[in-house]
């Protein structure tokens, strides 16, 4: 009864793929996938049918194998932590875009949700299979900018004699200077198949590498995987152990660079021949200084600046499935989850660099950030056809809960010196959500359908008299198709009308203690001075109270078709969506809080 859409992987994208996302890019509709940037590194912004918050998260809901992921990002691989996950181990992915269908995921599924499944062993024997993707990548267009001869010819009709007197005599292309072409490789070797009658086992290695356009800019992913799917007493009890472990090591180019390279002189060398700034050219003043507020080599401030950073992850799961021997339609399903991230990095720029001149470099660490996610999920099901009445009647009740936990340590940004030059402080995130729903399939004769939703979540980002949220749906279908005067039509395989409607709710995006009045203790360079005597304070933050969930309404309205046996099938949506209590930053009236700016709940919104 609901919006939904499935790629499997026989028709994922092809080639180099980085992350799981690219692979149903521009696959299914009503689904918006951009790089956030050309860099290797980068991740990928995800939209179902657009964005319906302002402050508060418009991601998607990830669901790994049952595992509702983290979303946003880890030191050192802020950017993309969907690209720790293996493409190559992905089975299929299902895109849930109404109310109806998201409406089992609650509070987290505002935004749609997107389901991942693995794969798993399923062959009687054990099947070797090995894959590599190598490529190569170049540059297809730049910013059009002036030729050198044309910079020349505009500085010498149209500049001052100072102007006149910086040109030089080489041609330097610093497009080409910063770029080069960028090679890939990905390799995946697995094996699959039994160990015994009733156990399926697949294990998967990975190695990818792939450079970046920007000389400098690497990833580096090495991947494991091992999937066991043992059964027991005629198949009434499954069990599915998941497991999957990734290593990045990513290398960050110095992206300010892409500008220098647009913008700077075509006329100067690379290198000046003398050990000023390493040797390389860089745009002085008349006191041999830099030039104030000027850029600086590029190639100087890409080979100079070194950013690298080490991620690990961790995710696994248990399913226990047990279908009840003295009553086979019920049966009971528990999943535990765990996912553990671990980043850290460095950056080293020397002294003699110009980017940093004044404060002699930048050599210091951060991290490690840990981030840690845990889940419990149990329902009953229970799924029966009644012949007589022409009904199948599937229902679900359950409960989840799910901890997650963000540490990083405090840690200096510091000079070649040792010398501080700004210090960030350390963070205790946590946060915890608490659910408890039930669901309704009702099909009638396979003609007509019925599913009803009911969710109640609780968060701990909001205080006790707002904690809890129910957000309720309601879904109708009929299959057009297997009515008399249609069933048989030879052409017309498929014909079904849908309706849905349903709220969700949404506290993504927003801190963890935003309703608390939270104290925060003062840093290096911060402290407040009572005579000859420097102190720490602690300083309030702002907050409110009454923080509460903000909820999106939405209605759809849908047509699926099939002809020539679904040789030829499509769907026709129509949806509108208004979300009101907006959770939003807003400007705080002079006096009344501790920030010029407070999250609050704020005005609606519709799409």
């Amino acid at each position: 009864t609901g919006s939904i859409s499935s790629v499997s992987s026989k028709d994922f994208n092809n080639g180099l793929i980085s992350s799981p996302e690219q692979l149903i890019n521009g696959k299914v509709s009503g689904v918006q996938i951009m790089s956030n940037s050309g860099s290797p590194t980068s991740g990928s912004t995800i939209r179902i049918r657009g964005g319906a918050s302002l402050n508060a998260s418009n991601d998607p809901l990830i669901v790994l194998d049952g595992v509702p992921l983290e979303m946003g990002g880890i030191s050192g691989n802020s950017d993309n932590f969907l690209a720790l996950i293996n493409p190559s181990d992905i089975e299929s992915m299902t895109i849930l875009k109404d109310a109806s269908s998201t409406a089992i995921y609650g509070s987290r599924a505002s935004n749609g949700v997107l389901i991942i499944t693995t794969k798993k062993g399923d062959a009687d024997r054990i099947k070797v299979r090995f894959t590599t993707t190598n490529s190569v990548q170049t540059r297809t267009k730049l910013t059009d900018m002036l030729s050198r001869d044309e910079f020349i010819n505009v500085v010498n009709s149209q500049g001052s004699d100072a102007q006149k007197a910086l040109l030089g005599s080489y041609a330097t292309d610093w497009n080409d200077e910063i770029y080069h072409s960028a090679l890939g490789t990905d390799n995946n070797l697995s094996l699959s198949g039994r160990l015994a009658k009733n156990l399926p086992v697949r294990v998967s290695l990975g190695y990818y590498n792939q450079d970046g356009l920007l000389k400098t800019d690497n990833a580096k992913r090495i991947t494991g995987s091992v999937s066991l799917s043992p059964s027991f007493f005629d198949d009434h009890l499954k069990l599915n152990l998941n497991a999957k472990a990734s290593r990045n090591n990513n290398r960050f180019a110095n992206s300010s660079t892409i500008w220098n390279a647009t913008t700077w002189n075509p006329t100067l060398p690379v290198y000046s021949g003398n050990d000023t700034f390493g040797g390389y050219t860089e745009a002085l003043d008349n006191a041999a200084q830099l030039v104030t507020g000027g850029t600086i080599n590029p190639v100087g401030a890409l080979m100079q600046y070194k950013s690298t950073s080490r991620v690990s992850r961790i995710i696994g799961n248990f399913d226990a499935d047990y279908k009840i021997h003295f009553l086979p339609e019920l049966r009971f399903h528990a999943t535990l989850g765990y996912d553990y991230a671990k980043g850290q990095g460095e950056i080293y720029v020397p002294a003699e660099a110009a980017e940093y001149a004044m404060t002699q470099g930048r050599d210091y660490e951060y991290g490690p950030q840990k981030n840690t996610n845990r889940l419990l999920t149990t329902y009953f099901n229970y799924n029966k056809y009644v012949d007589s009445w022409k009904s199948n009647l599937d229902a679900t009740v359950g409960y989840d809960y799910q901890y997650w936990k963000n540490i990083s340590p405090q840690y200096s940004e510091l000079n070649t010196l040792g010398e501080a030059q700004s210090t960030t402080a350390a963070s205790d995130q946590r946060h915890v959500l608490l659910s408890y729903y039930a669901r309704l399939n009702y099909t009638f004769d396979s003609r007509y359908m019925l599913t009803a939703t009911v969710r109640s979540d609780g968060t701990s980002r909001f205080s006790k008299d707002n904690r809890w949220g129910t957000f309720p749906s309601v879904a109708l279908a009929w299959r057009l198709s297997e009515e008399a005067f249609l069933k048989d039509n030879r052409v017309l395989s498929n014909l079904k009308l849908r309706a849905s409607y349903g709220i969700t709710g949404q506290q993504e995006g927003i801190g963890n203690y935003n309703y608390l009045p939270v104290y925060t203790y003062s840093q290096d360079g911060a402290q407040a001075q009572f005579g000859d005597q420097w102190y720490y304070t602690y300083r309030p933050e702002a907050y409110v109270t009454d923080l509460k969930w903000e909820t999106t309404s939405s209605w759809n309205f849908g047509l699926d078709f099939g002809f020539l046996k679904e040789r030829i099938s499509g769907s026709v949506d129509f949806y509108t969506r208004k979300t009101k209590d907006l959770l939003a930053t807003v400007a705080s009236p002079a006096g009344t809080n501790f920030d010029k700016n407070i999250l609050t709940n704020v005005g609606n919104v519709d799409s």
